[in-house]
């Protein structure tokens, strides 16, 4: 999938170690979020999205670029040659754009210590990442597993239609639940939840079951 044609004008902290940017995807007719985590090592880029190229230089140094699926290509090929740093994608996602300089599989360790969880429903190779905080806190850059209109809206699943596998995407919330219970949530579709993760998991299936 191209680009969004929209490019962001703003990178915000969400943490001291978190950024942030966001646009409103033509492709999808929604809003797509970008994160990236700061590490003594450099700067991690997750599902980067199109930005104006002087914000490029509060990214860095960045060292590496990891997308969630192949579906999150976005602008990482652009942003590779831009900023001289490796992509790391899923081992067998195909189509892509360009050429991985890295593959990864679930449980791998990713640049900044991000651990690969394997959360399948929305596509089968979809895939979150698991920051382990030095706090002790659990953060979750979800990828497509759940999305969020705006800073006032309750997490949400992706509509079934869009979903490889909707029940088991039902599945993989309640075992996040039950394995990693996470703290804070990173939608590659939405704002940060920064407290009460795994609440806001509970309450996401609370309302799926009244519907």
């Amino acid at each position: 999938m191209s680009e969004p044609k929209s490019r962001a004008r703003a990178i915000t902290s969400v943490l001291d170690d978190v950024l942030h940017w966001t646009v409103r995807d033509d492709r999808v007719s929604f809003r797509s979020d970008a994160w990236a985590l700061r590490t003594p090592d450099g700067t991690v880029l997750i599902d980067p999205l199109p930005l104006d190229e002087a914000l490029a230089a509060r990214l860095a140094p960045v060292q590496a670029i990891c997308l969630t699926g192949g579906f999150h290509q976005r602008a990482s090929w652009r942003l590779r040659e831009h900023l001289g740093v490796p992509v790391w994608a899923p081992e067998a996602a195909s189509g892509l754009d360009g050429d991985p300089d890295h593959r990864y599989e679930a449980d791998d360790e990713l640049p900044g210590g991000l651990r690969v969880l394997h959360p399948p429903g929305p596509a089968h190779l979809h895939f979150s990442f698991l920051h382990e905080r030095p706090d002790g806190r659990a953060a979750l850059f979800l990828g497509d597993l759940l999305i969020r209109e705006d800073e006032d809206s309750p997490l949400m699943f992706v509509p079934d239609k869009l979903q490889e596998n909707p029940q088991r995407t039902r599945e993989t919330v309640r075992r996040l639940i039950e394995e990693i219970r996470p703290d804070m949530l990173f939608p590659a579709h939405g704002p940060a939840i920064l407290e009460r993760g795994t609440a806001a998991l509970l309450e996401v299936l609370a309302r799926d079951d009244q519907s």
